[in-house]
């Protein structure tokens, strides 16, 4: 048997050479009273056999600890005998953590606006020209900078809603809300856009979850908000809980009846064209 150490608990961590890949913790022997009901102190024998818990276990561990140090240090120079010779982390988890990285860093988004399901939807490329279209906008205050994700996702979630939406969407004032969103310096500006967009919303009849109405209630109810944050939680509740998926499939379903009929009519028009000859 190799003892590695003991941790903060007197836990022992141990393991044997014909199974070398996994990491044994014994519970505190020969100890007081006081000792053995310590919080962290484990009472029975538990095995630690998978690179995630080892990891975890590195992780917990004090570096600085008087016996912590010691089982840290062993624990890593085994490092490849307890992961069978692999990493810690699988090659395809690093590439992939690797290649969502460079691609924030490429796309340079806001990372509240590049995990909002409007986001998804629009696209990186639209995303970023709105965003750029924002901080020009936005003044060199710390307040205003702050409103930069709120202000993207607004004119996400607006865009999407024009484009599956009716040819009456918010009756002519598109640019008026539009320019009213980037000239918005502080979050009751913000708040004023929230609520015209949730009222042209339920106008169109655009899917939204019961969940959202029944908690938020009607859109002029966003001019209550009293806080930034509160409006913030507003705004990304909004986000994900409009059924984009299902408005981008009834304007789909609407387009194919208009061709339809325009099909039917030109085939009509043709056929009286033929009787008339």
């Amino acid at each position: 048997v190799t003892l590695l150490g003991m941790d903060r608990f007197y836990n022992r961590y141990m393991c044997f050479p014909e199974d070398s890949s996994r990491i044994y913790v014994q519970p505190p022997v020969n100890l007081d009273a006081d000792c053995q009901n310590l919080h962290g102190s484990v009472s029975e024998w538990r095995v630690l056999n998978s690179r995630d818990c080892i990891s975890s276990l590195l992780d917990y561990l004090n570096p600085d600890g008087v016996r912590e140090c010691l089982l840290l240090n062993n624990i890593r120079k085994r490092a490849s005998l307890f992961t069978r010779g692999r990493n810690w982390i699988e090659q395809g988890e690093s590439s992939k953590i690797a290649n969502a990285a460079k691609e924030r860093q490429a796309s340079s988004l806001n990372e509240i606006v590049s995990f909002s399901k409007s986001c998804n939807f629009v696209g990186v490329k639209v995303t970023s020209q709105y965003e750029r279209l924002c901080k020009k906008s936005a003044g060199s205050t710390l307040k205003a900078k702050r409103l930069i994700g709120l202000k993207v996702i607004l004119l996400n979630m607006e865009f999407l809603c024009c484009s599956y939406l009716s040819n009456e969407w918010m009756q002519g004032k598109r640019l008026g809300w539009i320019q009213l969103v980037l000239a918005a310096v502080s979050w009751r500006d913000l708040r004023q856009a929230c609520a015209l967009l949730e009222k042209s919303m339920s106008e169109e009849k655009a899917p939204i979850d019961d969940w959202y109405i029944n908690c938020y209630g009607e859109g002029c109810l966003a001019m209550r908000c009293q806080t930034l944050s509160a409006l913030a939680c507003r705004i990304l509740a909004l986000d994900s809980n409009v059924q984009f998926q299902r408005l981008k499939d009834e304007s789909n379903k609407g387009q194919r009846k208009s061709g339809r009929k325009r099909k039917s009519t030109e085939k009509s028009s043709v056929k009286t064209k033929k009787k008339k000859r």
